[in-house]
Protein backbone atom coordinates (compact mmCIF):
# COMPACT_ATOMS: atom_id res chain seq x y z
CA UNK A 1 0.00 0.00 0.00
CA UNK A 2 1.40 3.77 -0.55
CA UNK A 3 0.91 6.33 1.43
CA UNK A 4 -1.27 9.17 -0.07
CA UNK A 5 -2.84 12.54 0.76
CA UNK A 6 -6.56 11.07 1.15
CA UNK A 7 -7.53 14.79 0.90
CA UNK A 8 -6.78 16.14 -2.02
CA UNK A 9 -8.16 12.52 -3.37
CA UNK A 10 -11.71 13.47 -1.63
CA UNK A 11 -11.96 16.83 -2.76
CA UNK A 12 -10.97 16.21 -6.60
CA UNK A 13 -13.53 13.75 -7.08
CA UNK A 14 -15.93 15.90 -4.80
CA UNK A 15 -15.15 18.87 -7.56
CA UNK A 16 -14.80 16.05 -10.94
CA UNK A 17 -17.67 16.81 -12.53
CA UNK A 18 -17.73 12.77 -12.80
CA UNK A 19 -19.21 12.99 -9.05
CA UNK A 20 -19.49 16.61 -8.42
CA UNK A 21 -22.08 16.36 -5.65
CA UNK A 22 -22.99 20.21 -5.67
CA UNK A 23 -25.08 19.01 -8.65
CA UNK A 24 -27.03 16.75 -7.03
CA UNK A 25 -27.46 17.67 -3.30
CA UNK A 26 -26.37 20.64 -1.74
CA UNK A 27 -22.86 21.05 0.59
CA UNK A 28 -25.63 20.85 3.77
CA UNK A 29 -27.32 18.10 2.28
CA UNK A 30 -24.12 16.13 1.95
CA UNK A 31 -23.13 16.97 5.91
CA UNK A 32 -26.26 15.94 6.83
CA UNK A 33 -26.29 12.23 5.40
CA UNK A 34 -23.18 12.35 6.72
CA UNK A 35 -24.23 13.31 9.92
CA UNK A 36 -22.00 16.35 10.09
CA UNK A 37 -21.93 19.89 9.89
CA UNK A 38 -21.03 21.72 6.39
CA UNK A 39 -17.93 23.00 8.45
CA UNK A 40 -17.22 19.60 10.05
CA UNK A 41 -17.67 18.40 5.65
CA UNK A 42 -15.20 21.36 4.47
CA UNK A 43 -12.66 20.38 7.30
CA UNK A 44 -12.67 16.28 6.45
CA UNK A 45 -11.70 17.64 2.77
CA UNK A 46 -9.07 19.71 4.05
CA UNK A 47 -7.16 16.57 5.90
CA UNK A 48 -4.37 14.52 4.92
CA UNK A 49 -5.60 11.77 6.55
CA UNK A 50 -9.70 10.61 7.43
CA UNK A 51 -11.40 7.91 8.78
CA UNK A 52 -11.96 4.78 7.00
CA UNK A 53 -16.01 5.25 8.04
CA UNK A 54 -16.20 8.50 6.58
CA UNK A 55 -14.34 6.93 3.62
CA UNK A 56 -16.94 4.51 3.04
CA UNK A 57 -20.46 6.53 3.29
CA UNK A 58 -18.53 9.48 1.22
CA UNK A 59 -17.85 6.81 -1.11
CA UNK A 60 -21.80 5.24 -0.57
CA UNK A 61 -23.30 8.34 -1.57
CA UNK A 62 -20.94 8.85 -4.63
CA UNK A 63 -21.18 5.63 -5.72
CA UNK A 64 -17.12 5.83 -5.53
CA UNK A 65 -14.27 3.77 -3.90
CA UNK A 66 -11.38 6.03 -2.04
CA UNK A 67 -9.73 2.30 -0.89
CA UNK A 68 -8.43 2.01 -4.25
CA UNK A 69 -6.20 5.24 -4.11
CA UNK A 70 -3.86 2.90 -1.64
CA UNK A 71 -2.90 0.54 -3.84
CA UNK A 72 0.14 0.04 -5.91
CA UNK A 73 0.23 -0.72 -9.12
CA UNK A 74 1.42 -4.50 -8.06
CA UNK A 75 -1.38 -4.72 -5.41
CA UNK A 76 -3.77 -4.05 -8.37
CA UNK A 77 -1.80 -6.91 -10.67
CA UNK A 78 -2.16 -9.44 -7.69
CA UNK A 79 -6.10 -8.53 -7.30
CA UNK A 80 -6.49 -9.29 -10.79
CA UNK A 81 -4.33 -12.65 -10.95
CA UNK A 82 -6.44 -13.87 -7.93
CA UNK A 83 -10.22 -12.53 -9.04
CA UNK A 84 -10.03 -13.23 -13.17
CA UNK A 85 -6.37 -14.44 -13.61
CA UNK A 86 -4.24 -12.79 -15.66
CA UNK A 87 -2.64 -15.33 -18.63
CA UNK A 88 0.67 -14.41 -20.19
CA UNK A 89 -1.18 -12.35 -22.96
CA UNK A 90 -3.07 -9.61 -20.49
CA UNK A 91 0.19 -9.23 -18.45
CA UNK A 92 2.32 -7.17 -21.03
CA UNK A 93 -0.69 -5.21 -22.02
CA UNK A 94 -1.73 -4.09 -18.31
CA UNK A 95 1.91 -3.20 -17.86
CA UNK A 96 1.68 -1.06 -21.29
CA UNK A 97 -1.48 0.94 -19.88
CA UNK A 98 0.41 1.64 -16.92
CA UNK A 99 2.86 3.32 -18.50
CA UNK A 100 0.71 5.27 -20.60
CA UNK A 101 -1.13 6.10 -17.51
CA UNK A 102 2.25 7.12 -15.95
CA UNK A 103 2.41 9.14 -19.40
CA UNK A 104 -0.67 10.66 -19.08
CA UNK A 105 -0.18 11.75 -15.38
CA UNK A 106 3.03 13.57 -16.13
CA UNK A 107 1.03 15.08 -18.99
CA UNK A 108 -1.41 16.26 -16.70
CA UNK A 109 1.23 17.90 -14.59
CA UNK A 110 3.09 19.61 -16.92
CA UNK A 111 -0.87 21.18 -18.64
CA UNK A 112 -1.66 22.18 -14.93
CA UNK A 113 1.65 23.91 -14.48
CA UNK A 114 0.69 26.00 -17.77
CA UNK A 115 -2.62 26.38 -16.41
CA UNK A 116 -1.39 28.02 -13.47
CA UNK A 117 1.04 30.38 -15.64
CA UNK A 118 -1.45 31.64 -18.02
CA UNK A 119 -3.77 32.19 -14.90
CA UNK A 120 -1.37 34.24 -13.25
CA UNK A 121 -0.38 36.26 -16.91
CA UNK A 122 -4.16 36.75 -16.92
CA UNK A 123 -4.38 38.40 -14.07
CA UNK A 124 -1.38 40.48 -14.80
CA UNK A 125 -2.78 41.28 -17.61
CA UNK A 126 -6.50 41.82 -16.09
CA UNK A 127 -4.59 44.29 -13.51
CA UNK A 128 -2.75 46.41 -16.23
CA UNK A 129 -6.29 46.76 -17.85
CA UNK A 130 -7.52 47.61 -14.78
CA UNK A 131 -4.54 50.60 -14.07
CA UNK A 132 -4.98 51.64 -17.80
CA UNK A 133 -8.70 52.11 -17.54
CA UNK A 134 -8.35 54.12 -14.46
CA UNK A 135 -5.47 56.35 -15.29
CA UNK A 136 -7.52 56.94 -19.20
CA UNK A 137 -10.37 58.21 -16.74
CA UNK A 138 -8.42 60.46 -14.76
CA UNK A 139 -7.18 61.70 -18.13
CA UNK A 140 -10.18 62.25 -19.73
CA UNK A 141 -11.23 64.96 -16.39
Amino acid sequence: MKKINIGEVLTEVYNDGKHDLQRIYTVEEVAAKLGMSKSSFYRQLEKETVDTGFLYELGQILDYNFFVHFLEFNDIVDLVEKTEGLDEISKPKLIKLQEQVEHLQGRIHFYEKEIDLLKAKNLRLMQEIGLSSKKSKKGKK
